[in-house]
């Protein structure tokens, strides 16, 4: 078959291609020595050895044993649908020649229950290859690279199936998409497949053991306690070609509890680690497999009991799923669990925490700096998920420190709750995303699915005010204003911005508050200024008391002062206002006439004094910092406008002369 390439096998073959020459595949002819001292034949009861936890299965498992040859076309491309094959069968096909998108690759399916050990033997492989022969195995979704064996004849690859359902094998001749014609008659392949024998070893808590190969299967008896295991294999002081994938498997209900493939690819740390909760008298499979062979396949496997605090959080790898448990806590402060995970310059994440019980999770994001730390998110749930996405700044200097805290939100509401135990177990996932720029503003309604920001894009010219402010269905919207590094400042609903002296254009995302997930709807405005008439007032002292809030009408602009030492000494401005109904009020704050220049925080107020909106500085600045309010009225009634100086508690740095605009949009 001769067809474009779909995207899953441009991330797997490639990835394949690249490896073609990698050292730590050098040794597989002296492969002997793991798990294989049989010879294979054409014959598909042909006896396996024993590797370190099992043996071949010699048909004890009533396995097919028919001879498949592929039926064409079977790749992914349009119409084409794979050979499908059983356990026990010889499959076997032919690499058609060709180059570049039209090189052959023939995929293979098979049902595999959750909890087998599968091995694939080279049989014969063609002299057409000129040893560039490979196979990968996907799982179900087919994008995920499963294991790979390459340019070996009659070598065995083994792979532990963690979940139940189809699984592809795409052989394909190294040399694709490649400018070299390769594949013909001279390519022909056969492949054996088995099953393994399952023989846990037992795995005691506190315990270094000593492996090689694959596959390794141990078994842990769980406590009630939170258990880590490790590989060493490509790392001092073992250093094996080894790259390790690490799975915890639950031998009764067949799922997979957690799993890693790299501790940290970024840092080229191919060795694998989880965490998970192991619950009393509950029996657990580790699982030692790999994703790349190599010479040397030793390794280590480390099991500890763990506990974890805010200043010794859990390192959490990327792309892994985890296990763990909320415990009854008797008394506060109640228990919570602490994640970390260290982002690069312009990486980001989408961490989701799902309940397997009665928890109802809830996971709060703060990133640790040189000078502090910063409460930056918080993920509330949602049937049964909490799910929330950051991303760290692309123009940062160095890598960022993020702690993840995991708790019931039911004890956040009321901390004497103490909601926990056995039955409050979750599983906690942490994938790599990116934010993609909208190519057009946000539609009048659209859906944010949960755990989720939507971005539109948004031009701005000179002289223009342009309001942002959303509605939602449940939940309260919030803003996140896209900067050039790709991370996202959060703005509550209702900002405002000004156009500068030149065309801007600005990106901004929208997400239910707490990531749940919900319907927007956009009143978002663009007011050319020039087209407002502004009567220009002087701020009428005193009016630092909400009794004695000056009067407005619009539109407005008022110069004003705003002075203070510190957060209980500033003196702010109040101005009061009448509002109707449906009116879109528009408020932005911009130089005023004399030296220094405040830095201003607005809000506003209902007439009790109640804050409705605030906001500090609007998006997009680089050098002032002006506050901006855009939003609907849903009351007629008296409003209040407050305007004080940015302060902390022990210094006021934003005193000065500032420049109060108010207007309805039309």
């Amino acid at each position: 078959m001769k067809f474009i390439f779909p995207v899953f096998l441009f991330v797997g073959l490639s990835f394949l291609s690249a490896c073609s020459n990698d050292a730590s595949h050098s040794g597989l002819k002296n492969n002997e020595t793991n798990n294989d001292k049989t010879n294979n034949t054409n014959n598909s009861n042909n006896n396996g050895t024993t590797n370190n936890n099992g043996t071949t299965n010699n048909n004890s498992n009533n396995l097919s044993s028919k001879a498949i040859n592929e039926i064409e076309p079977n790749g992914n491309g349009e119409g084409e649908t794979p050979t499908m094959f059983e356990l026990g069968d010889l499959i076997s096909g032919e690499i058609s020649e060709g180059s570049k998108s039209q090189s052959d690759v023939d995929r293979f399916s098979v049902n595999i229950e959750a909890g087998t050990i599968v091995e694939i033997s080279l049989v014969s492989i063609g002299s057409g290859f000129s040893d560039n022969f490979s196979f990968t195995i996907y799982d179900e979704d087919e994008d995920n690279v499963w294991e790979h064996l390459e340019k070996r004849d009659g070598r065995k690859r083994r792979f532990f199936a963690p979940t139940s359902g189809n699984y592809s094998i795409v052989v394909a001749d190294q040399r694709f998409l490649t400018e070299t014609v390769h594949g013909g008659a001279q390519s022909k392949y056969t492949l054996e497949t088995r099953v393994v024998d399952l023989d846990p070893k037992s795995l005691p808590l506190q315990v270094q053991v000593e492996g090689s190969g694959t596959v390794g299967l141990y078994e842990i008896v769980g406590t009630g306690s939170l258990i880590s295991v490790e590989t060493v294999a490509q790392r001092s002081p073992v250093l094996a070609d080894l790259d390790t994938k690490l799975l915890v498997f639950d031998p009764q209900m067949k799922t997979l509890v957690a799993n890693n493939d790299d501790l940290d690819l970024a840092n080229e740390i191919s060795d694998s680690k989880i965490s998970f909760y192991a619950k009393p008298g509950q029996s657990y499979w580790v699982v030692v497999d790999a994703f790349k062979l190599g010479a040397k396949q030793d390794y280590r496997l480390n099991s500890l009991v763990i506990s974890d605090s805010a200043g010794a959080p859990i390192v959490l790898p990327k792309n892994s799923k985890f296990t763990n448990n909320i415990s009854d806590v008797a008394g506060s402060p109640f228990e919570s669990d602490f994640y970390e995970l260290n982002l690069k310059p312009g990486e980001g994440v989408r961490l989701s925490v799902e309940s397997d019980g009665e928890l109802l999770p809830r996971i709060t994001g703060t990133l640790f700096t040189t000078i502090g730390s910063v409460k930056l998110v918080e993920a509330r749930e949602e049937s049964g998920k909490a799910i929330l996405e950051i991303v760290h700044s692309s123009s940062a200097t160095q890598n960022g420190s993020y702690v993840f805290q995991v708790d019931d939100q039911r004890n956040v509401n009321d901390p004497n709750e103490d909601i926990g135990g056995e039955d409050f177990g979750y599983s906690i996932f942490a994938k790599n995303i990116s934010w993609v720029k909208g190519t057009i503003p946000h539609p009048q309604t659209f859906q944010v699915s949960q755990g989720e920001m939507k971005i539109g894009k948004y031009d701005l010219m000179p002289s223009t005010f342009l309001g942002l402010y959303f509605e939602a269905d449940k939940g309260e919207p919030i803003i996140g204003f896209l900067n050039e590094g790709g991370n996202a400042s959060q703005y509550e609903n209702g900002t405002a911005l000004v156009g500068g002296t030149q065309a801007e254009t600005h990106y901004f995302g929208v997400r239910e508050k707490y990531f749940r997930g919900a319907e927007i709807t956009t009143l978002t405005k663009k007011i050319d200024l020039s087209t407002i008439v502004f009567s220009e007032l002087a701020e009428d002292e005193p009016n630092d008391e909400l009794n004695d809030a000056q009067a407005l009408s619009l539109p407005v602009a008022i110069l004003g002062e705003v002075s203070g030492t510190d957060l209980n000494t500033n003196n702010p401005d109040y101005y009061k206002l009448t509002l109707t109904k449906g009116d879109l009020l528009s408020i932005f704050v911009s130089a005023g006439d004399t030296a220094p220049i405040a830095d201003t925080v607005v809000q506003l107020l209902d007439s009790g004094g109640n804050v409705m909106i605030e906001n500090d500085d609007y998006p997009g600045q680089l050098s002032s910092f002006f506050s901006g309010i855009f939003t609907e009225v849903k009351t007629t009634g008296t409003y209040l406008i407050r305007v004080q100086p940015f302060c902390k508690p022990d210094s006021c740095g934003g005193v000065g002369s500032y420049r109060l605009n108010v207007f309805l949009a039309d």
